[in-house]
């Protein structure tokens, strides 16, 4: 579910808004196959339907003075076919596609990042002890969709699963998401000598196998087929 509000930080809401406008603009080149525009003015025509929109989806308009006055019928249209294909799904991909950090630790960047409340915890958690992200194309996506969710932007993306442990502070987790399933643990950072949570993917090998499998019935709800080739056998 999108929650629409706009209550980010500059960074991540640079993201969305960015990605926000792109999808509308392409909606709505779209769309202009269904109306008559004088050729040579499509760009104005997509700023107008852009503009009939743009408060709806907590955007600003776009200023031109060329922009033609299209018919109510057609900017109800657009409108209404807007709605159908501007989902919280779409808009997350098109965000993800645009969102880079770096696979070396970076302080600064992830301080820029993190809203508060998630600083403490995920500062760190993508990278392993040497400071590296060896699967920030994946592990990435996962962060941003932490960072909406805590902000509102979205819910209901991430299934978190909580692994019974000796230490309640420390405890393992599972995530899963749309397409991919991470794992978080605790470990000693070498540099504070801290011990810390590190996400990564979940792979095929022994121990993740019967992880998966031991928490199965908890777990079988979010297997979507776009997992299948990042399960094991042995667990589909």
């Amino acid at each position: 579910m999108l929650i629409d509000r706009v209550i980010a930080g500059d960074s991540i809401n640079n993201y969305l808004l960015s990605a926000k406008k792109e999808l509308i603009q392409q909606q709505a080149a779209n769309y202009l196959t269904k109306i008559n525009i004088k050729p040579g003015n499509e760009i104005h025509a997509v700023n107008s339907l852009y503009n009939y929109v743009a408060s709806s989806y907590n955007m600003y308009p776009i200023e031109d003075t060329f922009a033609p006055q299209l018919d109510l019928q057609a900017l109800n249209d657009f409108s209404q076919s807007l709605s159908q294909h501007l989902t919280a799904s779409i808009l997350v991909d098109m965000v993800a596609e645009k969102f880079v950090i770096s696979d070396t630790y970076n302080y600064l960047e992830m301080e820029n990042l993190l809203p508060e409340n998630l600083y403490g915890h995920w500062a760190y958690a993508l990278y392993n002890t040497e400071g590296n992200a060896p699967d920030i194309d994946r592990t990435k996506r996962l962060l941003l969709l932490v960072i909406l969710q805590e902000l509102g932007f979205i819910e209901g993306f991430i299934k978190e699963t909580i692994i019974d442990s000796d230490e309640p502070e420390k405890k393992k987790k599972i995530y899963q998401t749309d397409n991919d399933i991470f794992i978080e643990e605790w470990i000693e950072d070498q540099i504070t000598c801290d011990f810390r949570p590190m996400v990564r993917i979940c792979s095929n090998t022994k121990e993740d196998n019967e992880l998966l499998l031991r928490y199965y019935d908890q777990l079988k709800g979010r297997f979507s087929p776009s997992m299948g080739a990042r399960l094991p056998l042995s667990v589909l």
